[in-house]
């Protein structure tokens, strides 16, 4: 039977006061960015209903200029 142990020296005094501060940033960026998908998904569905009632309305204009005898050219 194999047996390891992997054993990490103590880490500095600077590194213990650094790598907090660098984890909390690390922690804050991921969940800004997680927030960032969630609007630009808001942003696309509302695009898409947008572009849906721009179509509504094009076809609304094509049947009611059909309707009074204009030109569709």
């Amino acid at each position: 039977m194999h047996y390891f142990e992997w054993v990490d020296n103590e880490t500095c005094p600077r590194g213990k006061q650094v790598v907090p501060g660098l984890l909390r940033r690390l922690r804050a960026t991921k969940e800004e960015g997680r927030a960032k998908e969630e609007q630009l998904r808001a942003v696309e569905a509302k695009k898409k209903e947008l572009q849906h009632k721009l179509q509504e309305m094009v076809q609304e204009k094509k049947v009611f200029e059909w309707g009074h005898g204009k030109d569709n050219s």
